[in-house]
């Protein structure tokens, strides 16, 4: 680690580079939350369930 907060750059770039979204980020009363995306998986010839 070079400088605090250099890492949050380097995962948006590899995120970008490996076709994901981003990760979102929010601070709030001194607490950071991070939002991992998992990608969308779209499958041939499955139809997904609808609740009723």
């Amino acid at each position: 680690m070079n400088r605090l907060g250099t890492g949050t750059g380097d995962m948006i770039r590899r995120c970008r580079e490996a076709g994901l979204t981003e990760p979102a980020f929010s601070v709030s009363d001194g607490f950071t939350t991070t939002l991992w995306r998992k990608p969308v998986v779209s499958t041939p010839g499955v139809t997904p369930e609808v609740p009723p």
